[in-house]
Order: structure tokens, then C-alpha cells, then sequence
């Protein structure tokens, strides 16, 4: 069960996206203070991160669908983790590491 929280304006597109969600078996929509999965959340622009990325630091095992006012463009965020295998390690690969870039091959 996805378990999504809507925060959405104006009140019809809020219906609309309920209406959608509710259609789906799998899908639960939730008010208040339950934790949610996924939060859909409505602005302006949706590749303005400062709230969908606040929102993260608060849950950072939600995901946050940020929707354009006209609804027309979205954007996924969420914190995942990331595996990067650094071999045999040296003072070059480790370097590296800290810089966030590969190590020059030997």
C-alpha cells in the first residue's frame, strides 16, 4: 500500500488528483500528522527545490511530487543511497574519493 499525502491547490485540481488516487487499490491517500510515502505538493514551479528538499530533511524516506500550478509538469525528489566501488584503495583512490571524482588509472 503507497500511502500519499496531498498538498495541492486549487481545491480542483486537488479533487482531481484525489479522484485519480482513489481509483487505485494500492493507493491510500492520508491527512494529518500519518506519514506518508509519497506527499504531492503543488507550486509554482516544480524545479524550485527549496520546499521539496525542506520537506526531505523532515522525511527523508518519503518521495515529494512537485506539481506545476497548471499541473502540466511535475518533478520526483528523494534522498536515496548511493554505492560507488573504489577497488583497491590507495592515496590517489582515496583522494579521489573525498573529491568525488575517479582515480586516475596507474
Amino acid at each position: 500500500m503507497i500511502r500519499v499525502a496531498l498538498l495541492v491547490q486549487p481545491p480542483v485540481l486537488h479533487g482531481l488528483i484525489h479522484s485519480l488516487l482513489a481509483s487505485d487499490p494500492e493507493v491510500r491517500v492520508v491527512d494529518g500528522p500519518e506519514p506518508a510515502d509519497v506527499v504531492v505538493l503543488s507550486q509554482t514551479d516544480p524545479e524550485n527545490d527549496a520546499v521539496p528538499l525542506s520537506m526531505l530533511q523532515r522525511a527523508p524516506r518519503s518521495r515529494i511530487l512537485a506539481l506545476a500550478a497548471d499541473a502540466r509538469r511535475a518533478v520526483l525528489y528523494e534522498l536515496r543511497p548511493h554505492r560507488t566501488p573504489l577497488g583497491e584503495l590507495s592515496r590517489a583512490s582515496l583522494l579521489a574519493a573525498l573529491r568525488g571524482a575517479p582515480a586516475e588509472a596507474p
